[in-house]
């Protein structure tokens, strides 16, 4: 008897710091406001397709992933053709000489900052990149309507769709195993 009130004793404990680090962590997204970024012309590099540097800080948009810079596609004709440099080209168009502003929240494991940003003419910058075909949705992360923006890029074949590709996180793990 003794020992099962010291086992349920331990998971109550174990079941109140769960609830605590929940608790924090939901007071802290919902409390903290974001941490606010933002630039234009030489104070944003463009590094590759979700990623960039906006006054000398990494950061990567949250919600999409791109092609790597080294990743090439099929085209529709069994050509391939780079579409890692073209998501690059493609996201420096988006932003653009013109001021970008990005909200912060969070970093992933190399410390960027996880952003969502919007470029001079306040267009969601990783929707358009979805929405153009330049990169795909992380459902966990995404943004209300980052899904349906990449099925219409699908549907219209346009960017990494307008042929045969690997999924940026397959082309990143073969990469790896090499």
């Amino acid at each position: 008897m003794r020992r099962l009130r010291a086992i349920a004793d331990i998971l109550l404990a174990l079941g109140l710091m769960v609830a605590l680090i929940l608790a924090a962590r939901w007071t802290r997204e919902t409390f903290d406001p974001p941490e606010r970024m933002g630039g234009a012309g030489e104070a944003v590099r463009i590094v590759d397709g979700d990623s960039l540097t906006i006054d000398g800080r990494a950061a990567r948009l949250i919600g999409i992933d791109a092609p790597e810079l080294r990743q090439n596609c099929t085209g529709a004709d069994g050509a391939a053709w780079p579409c890692g440099r073209e998501a690059q080209a493609a996201l420096g168009r988006l932003v653009g000489s013109g001021p970008i502003t990005c909200e912060s929240r969070a970093q992933d494991r190399y410390r960027r900052a996880l952003v969502r940003c919007r470029n001079g003419e306040d267009r969601d910058i990783g929707k358009a990149m979805l929405r153009q075909g330049w990169a795909v949705a992380l459902p966990r992360y995404a943004s209300p309507g980052y899904e349906l923006a990449e099925s219409a890029a699908q549907a219209a074949a346009r960017g990494v769709w307008r042929g045969d590709f690997t999924r940026p996180a397959e082309w990143r793990a073969a990469q790896s195993r090499d």
